[in-house]
């Protein structure tokens, strides 16, 4: 298959392969965190990825439509399921509120389908395509269980089909910024850098905690900063 992919979308693949493999060691750490007994003490940071993925995916559809939500199978690792949990609860409550919203299908993946390269995120760029053809009639997915590593082939794929609203969580972080540019993905959530645990204030906002600690990619967040 020859792709006609113009020199700045070459460019952008290969800033996002670079950045990918730069912070391997960096996305390996974050999905220890999101599943090691250290986190027991503090849930909020998972709840306020849970409430910010609910109130972007409120947006992109205008508070209307179908949503799939995409977790990870924690049937062997129970404390990432104490962290997802309080995810996914965040989540629904926030969609509750919306009248107009349903989530129409739960997914989990399995960490037997993982790809290496992703660090402990199960979902592969073959599984997405899967999910996509499933889905096909959802309004959105939320991808709580990651974004894959995607491949130039893989990219004009999504760029030649009818996609849902996507929202993820996701360690890849800028690699995937060309994504939300193109608006392929509507919204990314990623961990911000260096922020720790113990470097958190005390806050009673659960978005300033997620500011803390998190940032959003969005189309309108990449034109404010200028890309």
């Amino acid at each position: 298959m020859t792709l006609d992919i113009t020199p700045l979308r070459g460019r952008q693949l290969l800033i996002g392969v670079t950045a990918a493999l730069v912070i391997v060691g960096a996305i390996s750490y974050v999905w220890r965190a999101r599943s090691t007994s250290s986190v027991r003490s503090d849930l909020r940071p998972f709840e306020a990825i849970g409430e910010v993925a609910a109130q972007e995916v409120a947006k992109v559809l205008g508070g209307k439509g179908q949503i799939v939500l995409l977790v990870v199978d924690t049937t062997s690792d129970r404390n990432r399921e104490r962290t997802q949990n309080a995810e996914v609860k965040s989540f629904l409550n926030i969609i509750k509120r919306q009248p107009g919203l349903t989530v129409s299908a739960t997914e989990r993946i399995a960490f037997s389908e993982s790809d290496p390269r992703m660090g402990g995120s199960p979902l592969t760029s073959a599984v997405l395509f899967q999910l996509l053809d499933k889905f096909s009639s959802a309004d959105a997915i939320v991808l709580l269980a990651g974004w894959p590593m995607l491949s130039a082939d893989d990219i004009a794929k999504l760029r030649d089909r009818k996609l849902p609203k996507l929202v993820a969580f996701s360690t890849i972080g800028d690699a995937a910024k060309p994504l939300v540019a193109e608006r392929i993905v509507q919204a990314i959530i990623t961990p911000r850098a260096g922020a720790a645990a113990s470097s958190r204030q005390k806050t009673n906002s659960v978005r300033e905690l997620f500011d803390q600690s998190f940032t959003l990619i969005t189309p309108e967040t990449l034109a404010a900063s200028g890309g």
